[in-house]
């Protein structure tokens, strides 16, 4: 069985809130706000986006499935791939783990929300 449903939304969670920090300290070309949006989201402040998943299915998956939703900007034309290099090798390698944690997270809430 994978990852709880609170688990793998708290990662997806601390990987869009250390990005969201990082937009603060450099430019991120807006996707600090976009980030932004993923928190809020997570934290039930916002219920934007709908889920593919039937209406018997917990709330915690669906919240997990709009936050992974929101949070899978990877891949595609304009996407967080296409972002970057930022200046300087450490941002850099803040921007990169930050990312592969928040990819690893989209992942594990496929899993997740499918098993709940």
């Amino acid at each position: 069985m994978g990852r709880s449903l609170a688990d793998v939304l708290k990662n997806l969670l601390d990987a869009a809130r250390g990005l969201v920090a990082l937009g603060e300290r450099v430019n991120l070309s807006g996707w600090g706000s976009h980030f932004e949006l993923v928190i809020a989201v997570g934290e039930g402040s916002s219920s934007d986006g709908a889920t593919p998943l039937p209406p018997s299915a917990p709330e915690a998956a669906h919240r997990l499935a709009r936050v992974a939703n929101l949070a899978d900007v990877f891949g595609g034309m304009g996407s967080w791939n296409h972002f970057g290099p930022l200046d300087g090798a450490s941002i850099e390698d803040e921007r990169l783990r930050l990312s592969g944690v928040a990819y690893r997270a989209v992942h594990d809430a496929l899993l997740a929300t499918a098993h709940a």
